[in-house]
């Protein structure tokens, strides 16, 4: 059956409305992808760098710590490069550096950065249920923090392979003329020339633009690998923790000095985790908004590289100011662990007042009052 006009121009509205100059989404991008991911990232990066001056103290030598201080890592990755590129693309700054560096550096290493947080925040949470379920089967001294660090950045970087051949670089030709004053020991004389100047831009490869790799790639890959499976992981395995809490022992760990030490490790995971599920919610349901589009998606694309449609899937006003919104809470995910560490942390916190050259407390009532089952030496 051959479409007529009628079916082509519905297919085609099908396909969105752009709201690139709607005041809203104006006002969301500026505000969220521009002045708080600027001021919240430019904090978080200086909370992160502080935190891995303290996190390689000698002290802090323990797997969990070290774990902390890869996290850290991540964090600031995202923060940096990933704040370049929501800032740059808010501000609509004009940079041939940015656009160059954008196919093969801003873009991929943002999601790596952002990939790498997820999985790191996993691996945390596989250590703490690994330390406090299991300790006498993995003490501490047999817990290898490189055990954990070099799966989860071959993941990251495997992960986002794709990422580096999704845009390439055309230079484009731009002549303009251009007035210049000469000036002579008896007159100024005015005249034209042409500059030639060949300007950078990025596009679309066709392997982004292929269906499939839109379909099982970048909607079906994503949304379960970044998404979907590391939320069930994380709840899973700290409501797991959280319900043998009540069995723990001090005596299967050596000393109750020794089970509040991993107790404490766990409400520090705890609350990293509390902020990263409350902080990753936008993304994953403009992720999830997206899967059950996918579609309206596939086929908006197929109209558009046939030539039938001038502009591929556009979504939904709102979809749009959630995706501001999730640039925003994701940056402030990674800049807010420091102070988890500094408040909930009381081994960070001890090494940190010692860098700063104060003196902490010899004792803090939370360190007997939180444990479990405190008069249980022996059982």
């Amino acid at each position: 059956m051959i479409p007529t006009n009628e079916t082509l121009t519905e297919q085609i509205n099908n396909c969105g409305t752009s709201y690139i100059d709607d005041p809203v989404v104006v006002n969301y991008k500026y505000i969220c992808d521009g002045l708080l991911v600027s001021i919240i990232g430019c904090l978080g990066v200086f909370g992160n760098i502080i935190s891995l001056l303290v996190l390689s103290k000698p002290k802090l030598r323990d797997c969990f710590h070290q774990l902390l201080f890869a996290l850290a890592c991540f964090d600031t990755v995202y923060i940096v490069i990933g704040g370049i590129n929501y800032t740059f693309k808010a501000f609509d700054a004009d940079s041939n550096a940015y656009t160059i560096a954008f196919p093969y550096i801003i873009y991929p290493i943002t999601n790596i950065g952002l990939c790498g947080t997820i999985f790191m925040t996993m691996a945390i949470s596989i250590e703490r249920f690994l330390g406090i379920c299991y300790p006498l089967h993995l003490p501490p001294h047999n817990r290898k923090s490189w055990f954990y660090i070099l799966p989860v950045l071959f993941l990251s970087v495997a992960v986002n392979v794709p990422k580096f051949f999704e845009a390439e670089i055309d230079w484009l030709y731009n002549g303009k003329w251009n007035n210049t004053m000469v000036a002579t020991n008896t007159s100024e004389e005015s005249y034209q020339h042409k500059i030639e100047e060949w300007v950078p831009a990025y596009r679309a490869t066709d392997f982004r633009k292929d269906s499939n790799y839109i379909k099982f790639y970048i909607t079906y890959f994503r949304l379960f690998s970044t998404a979907i499976i590391p939320l069930i992981a994380l709840v899973t395995i700290n409501s797991r923790i959280l319900c043998d809490l009540k069995k723990l022992k001090s005596k299967t760990f050596g000393s109750q000095r020794k089970l509040w030490k991993e107790l404490n490790m766990f409400l520090v995971l705890l609350c990293i985790v509390v902020t990263f599920i409350c902080c990753n919610t936008p993304r994953v349901i403009v992720d999830i908004w997206e899967f059950s589009h996918v579609e309206s998606i596939v086929h908006c694309n197929e109209l558009l590289l046939a030539g039938e449609a001038d502009h591929p899937f556009l979504p939904t006003k709102w979809i749009i100011c959630l995706t501001h919104v999730s640039h925003f809470t994701g940056i402030l995910n990674s800049s807010l662990n420091f102070l988890i560490y500094c408040f909930v942390g009381h081994n960070f916190r001890k090494e940190f007042l010692q860098l700063l050259g104060l003196r902490a407390k010899q004792f803090e009532g939370s360190e007997y009052t939180i444990s479990l089952r405190t008069n249980e030496t022996t059982a």
